[in-house]
């Protein structure tokens, strides 16, 4: 999984991404399916320990599973044809790493779901890919490295969301928060992997 290399989509289909919006539409439409795969504290804890993994893949309203899934589907397809390997370990070491941290870090927090934080965490993964190309996509994924951190801190401060103002659904900026650190995490264990790896006198 190269990272200093000149990315070039391969237009391939993105079967990860189809797959995760497909099965996250299912999930929506079926309430056996939500009430057996939502991060559920308790449950977990008792040892059902899948909802781990299946909790950010579990919406709670139409205006939530549209806004997720839209962004999710146009990050997913670029970084999917980017490297699909690549992608397929960020989706599950991040979906891992978010509710584990919400189980240490939110003893408060009962349910959760939504893939809003896999989504912030790929395209801060995607960004800092961005800042080894060329133009105008550095420059793209250097604003993006400065717009994620102040939109999460906007979050923590404002009481009320524009997109749930009605709802009682209500954004856990924590995942967030998690997300883009773990994936600043991964990016740079993967680069210094790379660097280290690299035969002398190539570039």
């Amino acid at each position: 999984m190269r990272l200093s290399k000149k990315y070039r989509l391969d237009r391939s289909v993105p079967i990860l991404t189809i797959f995760v919006v497909i099965g996250t539409i299912i999930t929506y439409a079926s309430s056996d399916l939500t009430s057996f795969l939502i991060y559920d504290r308790n449950l977990i804890i008792e040892g059902q320990y899948w909802r781990i993994l299946t909790a950010n893949f579990v919406h709670f309203d139409g205006r939530h599973l549209f806004f997720n899934l839209t962004s999710f589907m146009m990050i997913g397809v670029w970084l999917e044809q980017l490297n699909r390997n690549l992608f397929g370990l960020l989706l599950i070491t991040m979906s891992l790493t978010i509710s584990f941290f919400l189980l240490l870090a939110k003893p408060d927090l009962i349910y959760y779901g939504g893939l809003s934080a896999i989504g912030y965490g790929s395209c801060y993964f995607l960004a800092l890919i961005g800042t080894g190309q060329s133009q105008p996509w550095k420059k793209l994924s250097l604003l993006f490295l400065i717009l994620l951190p102040i939109k999460i801190i906007s979050d923590v401060f404002l009481e009320e969301r524009l997109l749930f103002a009605d709802s009682p659904i209500r954004i856990v900026w924590e995942s967030h928060a998690a997300a883009i650190l773990f994936a600043s995490f991964l990016f740079f264990i993967i680069k210094n992997r790379e660097c280290r790896f690299k035969k002398p006198g190539t570039k």
